[in-house]
């Protein structure tokens, strides 16, 4: 990376620091294998020390990017102003599966040096090495009200008045249309509807698309489980990589409502982004 010309790297515990020849220029840390939170969480935690009793705050708002692996990442522009000085910091999140890293940027005089470009520029050629053939999360806007419980390789969203209501919409991650065995076996033995579900076959099809150009199918299956009648929506989306895949189990009672926030967090389900070209891969560990 050519703004790097000059710069110290300094191996530290849990990544590199990497200092700009004149350290009031200033000094970029990246920080690998941390617990995986929502960004905004993390990015909060890292500058909630302020600079010289000065907190930090936003300079724009977050935005969402889109590593050249495909991965996805977000970037936060945040400014400090301690007397006669101003402090700019600039950070970028890079989303894994299981962890996350981050790119810290700060500089004490912003009109020498612009710290959002070159944090940018490494987050979006900044590797995970994590592959393609994977099951993934994507975005997608969470009902609102209802209360979040992760599950291996799927999210679940309980309805706000669980369990006297007992909707709940599961987000599986979208896994590769066309898989190897250990994903294959995944989906069959977690992501089917229940047996009594598929006795009588589906009550409904129906083709759908969504905003984001997803196209699939929805499939609604009823069952009587503990003497009472439940309902479950399957959406499948995909494009020519992967599978999304959705479902709504609730009662007849209250399908109507539950129905009705399915399809709005359907609506809002957005592809796995797609591997960019690659340029030239900015290595941490490389001298």
């Amino acid at each position: 990376m050519g703004f790097m010309a000059g710069w110290q790297r300094r191996v530290v515990h849990g990544g590199i620091t990497l200092v700009a020849p004149a350290p009031m220029v200033g000094a970029v840390r990246i920080r690998t294998g941390l617990p995986l939170v929502p960004a905004r969480q993390v990015v909060e935690e890292l500058v909630r020390p302020g600079f010289a009793r000065a907190a930090f705050e936003p300079r724009s708002p977050p935005r969402a990017l889109t590593t050249q692996e495909g991965e996805h990442a977000a970037i936060f522009e945040l400014v400090a102003r301690p007397p006669e000085l101003e402090v700019r910091r600039t950070i970028a999140v890079v989303l894994g599966d299981h962890d996350l890293v981050t790119i810290d940027g700060q500089v004490v005089r912003p009109d020498d040096f612009d710290v959002t470009a070159p944090i940018e520029a490494l987050a979006k050629s900044f590797s995970l090495g994590l592959g393609s053939d994977r099951a993934r999360r994507y975005l997608y806007l969470p009902p609102d009200g209802w209360h979040r419980r992760a599950r291996f390789r799927a999210e679940v969203w309980l309805a706000p008045d669980y369990p006297r209501d007992p909707g709940m919409i599961t987000v599986f991650h979208a896994r590769p249309l066309e898989p190897r065995a250990p994903i294959a076996q995944h989906a069959r033995l977690f992501e089917e509807v229940s047996a009594e579900c598929g006795l009588n076959g589906p009550l409904e099809r129906e083709v759908v698309q969504v905003p984001s150009g997803l196209t699939g199918e929805r499939v609604i299956f009823a069952a009587t489980i503990d003497g009472t009648k439940r309902l479950a929506t399957n959406v499948a989306l995909g494009d020519t990589s992967y599978v999304h895949l959705l479902r709504l189990e609730t009662d007849v009672e209250h399908a109507a409502a539950n129905g009705q926030a399915f399809g709005r967090l359907v609506l809002s389900v957005e592809p796995i982004p797609r591997l960019a070209t690659p340029g030239e891969a900015f290595d941490q560990w490389s001298e």
